[in-house]
């Protein structure tokens, strides 16, 4: 018999392992969402997971106003407010595709990461570096890449994710992206006491 636990989660119907690596999926799709569609389907699924006291109802959102405020903050065409970039939070020119992007994209080569859309989004996007450590923990039973999921937690991810998410908390006007944004922290609270501790 090849029944499902009715305690397994699924993701667009594949079981994942844990509700931390289904949290990861849903964030990497949320910070790489090209449309309101894709918007409103990442926050509805996420929103299982906000933390009760932000009072984030998702029946109520205006999907227009979160469309306008995730371009405002992480696409553009003005100056974005929380760009979703390491490099722009390590680099000291604060540019796109500066030597941490070199650094992220080199960590990807050397483990086998390949990037789909390789030349269209900098490697160094906080969707490509959610996915990558979700690879590397799922892929990391014989501890076979610890010291670079090591390296990438402590020394690059935990340099900047917390000045982006205090950009998102005190840009974003709708709760449900400062909804997402207290989500990343949660998840990465965890990545860091599922490896470092």
């Amino acid at each position: 018999m090849n029944a499902e636990s009715p305690d397994t989660l699924f993701y667009h119907g594949t079981p994942v392992s844990s509700s931390w690596e289904l949290t990861g999926l849903l964030l990497r799709d949320f910070f790489y969402a090209a449309d309101t569609a894709a918007l409103s389907q990442s926050l509805t699924a996420m929103s299982n997971y906000f933390i009760q006291e932000q009072h984030v109802t998702i029946k109520e959102v205006n999907w227009r106003e979160v469309e306008y405020d995730f371009n405002r903050l992480f696409v553009g065409p003005q100056a974005v407010l929380a760009a979703p970039y390491s490099s722009v939070y390590l680099d000291a020119e604060t540019l796109l595709m500066g030597k941490s992007t070199q650094q992220v994209k080199e960590l990807y080569q050397a483990l086998g990461i390949i990037i789909a859309n390789e030349n269209q989004t900098p490697e160094d996007h906080i969707s490509y570096e959610i996915e990558a450590c979700l690879l590397l923990v799922k892929n990391n039973t014989a501890n076979a890449h610890h010291d670079a999921l090591c390296w990438f937690i402590s020394e690059h991810l935990a340099l900047w994710l917390p000045q982006f998410v205090e950009k998102i908390i005190n840009n974003a006007v709708t709760p449900s992206i400062k909804a997402a944004a207290m989500l990343l922290t949660n998840w990465f609270g965890e990545l860091k006491s599922r490896v470092l501790l």
